[in-house]
This record gives C-alpha cells, structure tokens and sequence, in this order.
C-alpha cells in the first residue's frame, strides 16, 4: 500500500502548501518573464496564502545544513516529512504548462504523503495517463477564484478541531490503490513504447521541430 499521511500532522496557516525546486530548474537570471510558478506563487500570496520554497534556488529555504546535500532531492522531502516542516499540498506546475505531461514531482508527492496542487491541463483521471485515482489531488482549475481556493485550502487544513479528517479523503485512494514508482513501471513502459514503435496499425507522425510542438504547439495558455 501507499504511504498514509504523516499522522498528528501539526497546520498552521503559514504551513499549508510547500514549493520545491533544485538548481538545475532555477529560473535563468537573464529571463525577463517570471516563470509560471512565481505567476501561481504570488497569485496565491495575494489571495492570502503563503508557499514556502524549498530548495537551492536563491532565496529558497535550503534543504539541508550541509550544502553539499542542499541540491539533493532526497534531503527535501526528509525535510518536509519532519512535524516542523510538513504541509499537506505540494504545489506542482511545469514551467512550459505542456499540455498531457504530469511532472514527476507529482508522484513524488503521492509517494511522500502529500496532496498534489496542480493545474491540471490534462485529465488526469483519463485511463491514458494512468486513471490517476479521483481526490488525490487539488486542481486549481477547479476553482472559480484564487480566493475560493485559498479559503478551501485554509478551511481542509485548519477550521476543523481534527485537521486531518478534512484532509482524510483526498487519502482515501491509499486503501485501495498501489503507487509505482518509476524503477518499478520503468520496464513495462520501454516494452510498451516497443511495441508501439513496432505496430504497422499505428499511424505514424513525424514532427519537423520537436522543439517548438513540445513548448508552443502544446501549450495551455489558461493560467497565464
């Protein structure tokens, strides 16, 4: 079975939704357009949510004491797997908003105990990108407002005297559903691709600049 939540989870309203991002996907210093998640971060941040970054980016609440750990993955989520350092939802969003790609950090989160924040540009319920089980995530697309979804957030996380009953449901998928990480589906899905790449029923699609179909012709432009 799938982790359960950290027990006795201790909320606080500055400790609700946890951002996470290593060098290698710090934002260039040259850019002059924010990255989508500084876009969702100060949005929530005015709709009266506060994310809490942690990582090696700049400004970032490093991960670790020993710096040479701060840029490891690994460091993060034993932080916030910590009473001082848990939140229940991970915010979750690609950069490029690439229409049907769910970023690992998605199921990293599942994995870890926590309740993905996404803006789902896909339908993650769609057998196709693994019938990924209803209520165990929060799509932000959901919501009429930034401010409705704060106030559910806020409202899941701390009006109840037992937090973690609000939080329960969208853990409820743990009974029922085993979570593969990728060194388990990593096999099936090279022998799938196979297959695929070896089936004459399959129509064939090339794609003259594999660039610009993956970060234009793809794009979901609806948070922006």
């Amino acid at each position: 079975k799938s982790p359960p939540p950290p027990p006795g989870a201790a909320h606080s309203a500055d400790q609700i939704v946890a951002y996470i991002q290593m060098t290698k996907e710090c934002p260039s210093s040259t850019s002059t357009t924010p990255p989508l998640h500084d876009v969702l971060i100060d949005k929530l941040k005015n709709a009266g949510m506060v994310v809490n970054k942690y990582g090696s980016c700049k400004g970032y609440t490093p991960c670790s004491v020993d710096e040479s750990m701060n840029n490891n993955i690994v460091s993060c989520w034993t932080k916030l797997k910590t009473a001082d350092h848990y939140h229940p939802f991970l915010l979750v969003v690609h950069d490029d908003m690439v229409r049907d790609y769910v970023p690992p950090r998605f199921f990293e989160a599942l994995e870890h105990g926590m309740i993905p924040l996404v803006v789902a540009n896909i339908d993650l319920l769609n057998t196709t990108h693994g019938g990924i089980p209803p209520l165990s995530y929060v799509d932000a697309l959901s919501y009429l407002s930034f401010d409705a979804m704060v106030q559910s957030l806020q409202q899941k996380a701390l009006t109840s005297k037992d937090p973690s009953a609000l939080l329960q449901h969208h853990h409820e998928w743990r009974k029922n559903f085993l979570l593969s990480t990728y060194p388990v589906i990593q096999p099936k899905s090279i022998c799938d691709l196979c297959k695929m790449l070896h089936n004459p029923n399959q129509p064939p699609h090339v794609y003259d600049d594999v660039e610009s179909w993956w970060a234009q012709g793809q794009k979901d432009t609806r948070m922006e």
